[in-house]
């Protein structure tokens, strides 16, 4: 069995991880009305934007709920 047929025989993220996947998606689409926020919103605090920290949390916490997902 090569690599190539081991992929393509493994299900995909919504088949092995159905909550997981869904999880990551909807953090991702919740990112964007917060990068719209961020573009928007002129507000600072202590000279950093006030809507970066929620948009790299969202960021980060899609990335890790889709990859949980894959390996698992």
């Amino acid at each position: 069995m090569t690599a190539q047929s081991e992929f393509q025989s493994r299900p995909g993220l919504f088949a092995r991880q159905p909550l997981l996947a869904g999880l990551g998606v909807f953090y991702l689409i919740a990112l964007v009305p917060t990068l719209i926020a961020a573009a928007s919103d002129p507000r600072m605090l202590d000279g950093a934007e006030v809507w970066v920290k929620p948009a790299k949390f969202l960021l980060s916490l899609a990335v890790y709920c889709l990859t949980t997902a894959w390996f698992f």
